[in-house]
């Protein structure tokens, strides 16, 4: 990157703390925290994978107004008071997880999910318009980073305070990552110019309106986004599955964040350097190494750490790459696409959510779903060739 001024560096810190707490601590540990839940009161699979696919419906129906809202009110406020949001729907599993009130928490979290992957990019966007895509990475990266520290902090938690006190210790730190934050990002106006690239290519000028320029992005995101539910909804119950204990699951959570780390600051600065299309083809490369290894060797515990070191590339996929593939695609259009693409991919994952609980009840394990997560990563990766190729041409 450039040398960057005190107020750039003022707004990526305040992005890198916002994002901790935005992502990196309730979120990535509800994984950890599902897992002790179901284990507690009986759940089934499919009722973990309801949860999940009730979220992706509230953040599929609310995404567009959500966005267009955010974009119109006051940011800094706007954005505490979804946390209030994220931390209001936990509490409520406090109050009755074996009842009612856990689809309820669902859709709380889906609402206030809407601009997990709007606020931050699109920020950065306006103050780094030249390394827009290395300041996204390095401000993303940093969900992996509190993830990493949060979900062996929350198995310790539990096993020391229960579920319950876990939740209330993890919003007490959300909260206090988050004011920090959205001071920073907010303490100044931001520069005039539009959130967009500053040189558009041809593909981005006449991509406007193209339905099968919407079908090709959303096809690319899918591949991380299923992907991720894995990684933070049902990795400790993934490995739970293969016959670990809940610290291993943790364990292997912690090892994704790591890697979610990594490969956030790798992808957007390859962003900037060859492009979001041939970026988002090495992660996916990296995202089906992993998936090959947990289908073919369970069996190896220190082999599964290091290849969910790779798996981590989800999160770059699914976080970093909705905005950068958006943005490239549709240029001047990119604040209307993302909430169209948020609520597409959304609506697609809210019906993939379901459909793994049932398929890991059906089948009894999790192997037809590394099957499914790797045959729709191969999709990702063609959807990403056409795109790379037609900007190629048209260039």
């Amino acid at each position: 990157m450039k040398k960057i001024s005190v107020k750039q560096w003022r707004v990526l810190i305040g992005a890198c703390l916002f994002q901790c707490a935005m992502v990196g601590v309730l979120i990535n540990c509800s994984g950890v925290l599902f897992a002790q839940i179901r284990g507690e009161f009986g759940f089934t699979m499919s009722r973990v994978s309801l949860y999940n696919t009730i979220k992706s419906v509230a953040t599929a129906l609310a995404a567009a107004s959500m966005t267009a809202w955010y974009f119109r009110s006051r940011k800094a406020l706007f954005l505490f008071l979804n946390q209030l949001i994220t931390i209001g729907s936990f509490l409520l599993l406090i109050l009755g997880a074996n009842g009612p009130l856990w689809y309820v928490s669902a859709a709380l979290c889906g609402i206030s999910c809407c601009i997990m992957n709007v606020a931050i990019p699109m920020t950065l966007d306006q103050w780094f318009p030249e390394n827009a895509g290395t300041a996204t990475g390095i401000a993303m990266a940093f969900s992996g980073i509190s993830g990493a520290i949060c979900n062996p902090l929350c198995a310790k938690l539990i096993s020391s305070v229960g579920w319950q006190g876990a939740i209330y210790v993890l919003g007490g730190l959300m909260l206090a990552l988050t004011i920090p934050g959205v001071l920073l990002m907010f303490h100044d106006e931001a520069p005039k110019a539009a959130a967009i690239p500053r040189k558009r290519t041809a593909s981005e000028s006449r991509a406007k309106g193209k339905w099968g320029v919407v079908l090709l992005v959303t096809v690319v995101l899918l591949g991380g986004s299923l992907g991720v539910t894995l990684a933070v909804n049902m990795m400790s119950i993934f490995v739970q599955s293969l016959g670990y204990s809940l610290a291993v699951g943790a364990t292997m959570t912690t090892m994704v964040m790591i890697g979610n780390v990594g490969t956030k600051f790798l992808y957007g600065a390859m962003c900037d350097k060859i492009g979001a299309w041939r970026a988002t083809q090495f992660c996916l490369l990296l995202e089906a190494v992993a998936l090959l290894c947990y289908l073919l060797l369970p069996g190896c515990l220190w082999l599964l750490y290091i290849v969910s070191l790779l798996y981590g590339c989800t999160y770059a996929l699914s976080v970093v790459g909705l905005s950068r593939a958006v943005i490239t695609a549709y240029g001047e259009e990119s604040s209307r696409y993302l909430g169209v693409h948020t609520s597409l991919n959304s609506a697609i994952m809210a019906g993939a959510s379901l459909l793994v609980g049932i398929m890991v009840d059906h089948f009894g394990g999790f192997r037809s779903v590394l099957v499914l997560i790797l045959v729709t990563v191969l999709c990702s990766f063609a959807a990403a060739e056409l795109l790379a190729r037609k900007t190629q041409k048209e260039t």
